[in-house]
């Protein structure tokens, strides 16, 4: 995966229209996010909704191909499922839970919790998170600790091809 430039949200809550942004930039569809956020259901607690539906709603009319993806539900190990996925030509969105993660961030945590970010590289257990404007290294333990299901059953990865 290759981005040559990632969109800082407009607005508060707007990381999942900023990382589709970027992603739509990068396969050379230019969207505003303000164009995005006409094509995605609100949260009632702000923000927006993510779902698997929801994402191949959207990516629809770019006949693009959305798979989902946690560790807890899957046979596959999160250490076999990343190498395959992040040299290929595809993006991956992880949905997860950032106060989870509050030692990592620099910013204090705001309500709601659930935050998006695109998968930039994975390598030796550590996974490079573009947040959507900056870079944030996890391990794969704190990934598989912030994507719980008992947390968001939407909490995972995105796999879009």
């Amino acid at each position: 995966m290759k981005y040559n430039y990632f969109f800082y949200p407009l607005e508060d809550g707007w990381c999942l229209p900023a990382s589709l942004q970027t992603i739509l930039q990068r396969r050379g569809f230019h969207n505003s996010q303000s164009d995005i956020t006409k094509k995605l259901k609100k949260a009632s607690e702000g923000g927006f909704i993510i779902g698997k539906k929801e994402l191949e709603k959207f990516f629809e009319k770019y006949d693009f191909k959305v798979e989902f993806y946690n560790p807890f539900l899957e046979i596959e190990e999160l250490d076999v499922f990343l190498p395959s996925r992040v040299n290929r030509d595809t993006d991956l969105i992880l949905a997860y839970d950032i106060s989870i993660l509050n030692g990592t961030l620099k910013e204090p945590v705001k309500k709601p919790t659930g935050h998006i970010s695109i998968v930039t590289s994975y390598e030796n257990e550590s996974i490079e998170l573009t947040d959507p404007c900056r870079k944030v290294n996890l391990s794969t333990r704190e990934v598989k600790t912030a994507v719980n299901p008992s947390l968001n059953t939407n909490y995972g990865f995105y796999i879009i091809e």
